[in-house]
């Protein structure tokens, strides 16, 4: 959608921006924006997003705020109603420690909605200076989560084994086939030790408690605010294994090290713990992990065949150089039993992807 369309848009419901600024577009077919009114946005002000005399003066909840997201979707191709249905239910209920975006304006028609503006703060900033990106990503997202299986819903889809497994094929047939050129079927061995690991992560995943799942709940989706954390971008909510969100928090696309070497290690468990977090009372940090690991595992063979398929069908590649992280991410967090498919993957499938995204300048 053009900007001067935007502006036609919001005025016609009230909003008057004084600027327009297009956000940078995700894996769905959802055009973001972020209406500025008569303040400065808060990523002119980062110093100052702790300081709640600061926010007190400068950021209403009326339409004088500082800025709001419009998001729009093509109504021929998707629809926010889950979205602000999901948004109304959820303000509803005491959500604890974490909020969701409320939305002013909603147009079905149209495809645009008009919501509160959760702010661009990332978790890794520690409000002290320091390094601390684990910790705080890991304790904000810890006590969101367990807000958000808090959450109680009549009307949620129920993940099967045939969906999971659905998702997970995603990766043969997108991601190597389709856009790697790599044909299993001609390569027995990996084929069978491809659909070994995808049996082994769904009976892992049927022993899971299954709760609220976002299923994309990562640090891009959890918002840090003055007040509460912001969840966004819950409208493919469902019933899934927990191992699923607790893989977005665990195994981080783009700080793997830091984030999963912080899991394995367990020692935030009895300090979270004794802060009053309790994951469907888990409490032992290697159940928690184990959790994760096979969550992660069905989230990045979906992830890695999806954005490829994004790419393919829509010609959507900003997220194409994000692949050879989550493949390596896949590939490490495959138990050892499986060393045979790792070196598959470490190897052959790392280098056509490299030499992939190479021939299309990526």
């Amino acid at each position: 959608m053009k900007v001067s369309r935007v502006k036609e848009i919001s005025e016609k419901f009230g909003y008057l921006p004084q600027e327009i600024q297009i956000l940078t577009k995700e894996a769905s077919d959802r055009e973001y924006f972020r209406l500025i009114f008569d303040k400065p946005r808060y990523k002119k002000v980062q110093d100052e997003i702790w300081n709640w005399e600061y926010y007190s003066k400068h950021y209403k909840d009326d339409k004088r705020s500082a800025s709001l997201i419009f998001c729009y979707i093509n109504p021929e191709l998707g629809s926010n109603k889950r979205f602000v249905e999901l948004s109304d239910h959820i303000s509803q209920q005491d959500t604890g420690n974490c909020k969701v975006p409320k939305v002013y304006v909603f147009d079905n028609s149209l495809g645009v909605t008009i919501q509160e503006d959760c702010f661009e703060t990332i978790l890794e900033r520690d409000p002290d200076g320091g390094d601390g990106y684990t910790g705080l990503t890991l304790h904000t997202g810890l006590f969101a989560l367990e807000s958000f299986l808090s959450l109680e819903f009549s009307d949620l889809k129920v993940l099967t084994n045939d969906d999971l497994r659905n998702q997970m094929d995603r990766f043969n047939k997108f991601f190597l086939y389709n856009f790697l050129g790599i044909d299993i079927s001609d390569l027995s061995c990996h084929k069978h030790n491809i659909q070994n690991l995808i049996d082994e992560t769904l009976q892992n995943l049927s022993k899971q408690p299954w709760v609220n799942c976002h299923q994309d709940f990562e640090v891009r989706n959890i918002m840090e605010t003055p007040l509460q954390t912001a969840i966004i971008d819950f409208q493919d909510t469902c019933k899934g294994p927990i191992g699923i969100d607790l893989a977005g928090l665990f195994i981080d696309h783009y700080n793997f090290e830091k984030t999963f070497g912080e899991a394995k290690c367990g020692d935030w468990t009895n300090d979270y713990i004794g802060h009053g977090l309790d994951i469907m009372g888990i409490q032992e940090a290697e159940i928690m992990c184990d959790y994760a690991i096979w969550g992660g595992i069905q989230r990045n063979l979906r992830i890695l065949g999806t954005l490829s398929n994004l790419y393919l069908e829509n010609g959507r590649d900003f997220r194409l150089p994000d692949l050879p992280k989550i493949l390596s991410n896949l590939e490490q967090i495959i138990p050892e039993k499986h060393k045979e498919l790792k070196n598959f993957l470490k190897q052959d499938v790392n280098l056509a992807l490299n030499q992939k995204l190479m021939e299309l300048g990526l």
